[in-house]
């Protein structure tokens, strides 16, 4: 078991991690032992691979910070996202931070889940 977990930004963790079952067994069993998960940036786009049996989203309920629909849009990459981080998973249960960008828009380094 590691010590810790990081899931790297990008849009790649919303092109294969998010629905990654390996990733998704490896979180759940890092959560039940109290690990530390940090997702940087579009990286909590990994948790949508989590999921507790019965089909209930091992994050739902919890503040998640996460890179924002207005990130996304200030930076200009939201017309080659797959989706919108926010929206997703907000759609799956979770709460979004509301981190707001100032000037230029800056990708959150201390994205996480409580």
């Amino acid at each position: 078991m590691y010590d810790a977990i990081c899931i790297p930004g990008g849009h790649a963790p919303m092109e294969d991690l998010a629905y990654d079952p390996d990733l998704g067994r490896i979180l759940a069993e890092a959560d039940a032992v109290k690990k530390t998960i940090a997702p940087v940036c579009h990286g909590p786009a990994g948790l949508l691979s989590a999921n507790l049996p019965g089909g209930r989203r091992l994050f739902e309920g919890r503040t998640l910070a996460a890179f924002s629909n207005e990130e996304e849009k200030l930076n200009g990459t939201a017309e080659y996202a797959p989706w919108l981080l926010q929206n997703m998973l907000t759609a799956r249960g979770g709460k979004v931070d509301d981190v707001k960008a100032v000037g230029v828009p800056i990708p959150n380094p201390a994205a996480s889940w409580a």
